[in-house]
């Protein structure tokens, strides 16, 4: 399994607020059966994750709708845990990560 990782510290404006966006380049971006991204807001303080989405490529694709003018994909998601977001059937608490990760190994 690939991973592509894009994360986000607790010292930016939008996880203070409890948002993390973050952006795909589509020029790059070639989804397949073996890839995930990984969304990850890390605590700069204590060293820990905070939250994480891990998105299988395919699922992101059909779910992050049309490029901006600049060519990029907009992952934009609550941290909130009452959140209904798109993203939210994505979203892992810190404990569930490592067993997501090994899940998606044996598939």
């Amino acid at each position: 399994m690939a991973v592509q990782v894009k994360a986000r510290m607790s010292d930016s404006k939008r996880v203070r607020s409890g948002m993390f966006v973050a952006f795909v380049r589509s020029q790059t971006f070639r989804p397949r059966p073996d890839l995930c991204l990984l969304f990850v807001a890390v605590d700069i303080t204590e060293a820990r994750i905070m939250a994480a989405w891990l998105v299988p490529s395919e699922d992101f694709d059909k779910m992050a709708g049309k490029p901006s003018a600049r060519g990029r994909l907009r992952f934009y998601a609550s941290m909130k845990a009452a959140s209904r977001d798109r993203w939210r059937a994505y979203r892992l608490e810190p404990a569930e990560l490592a067993p997501q990760v090994l899940a998606r190994l044996d598939s």
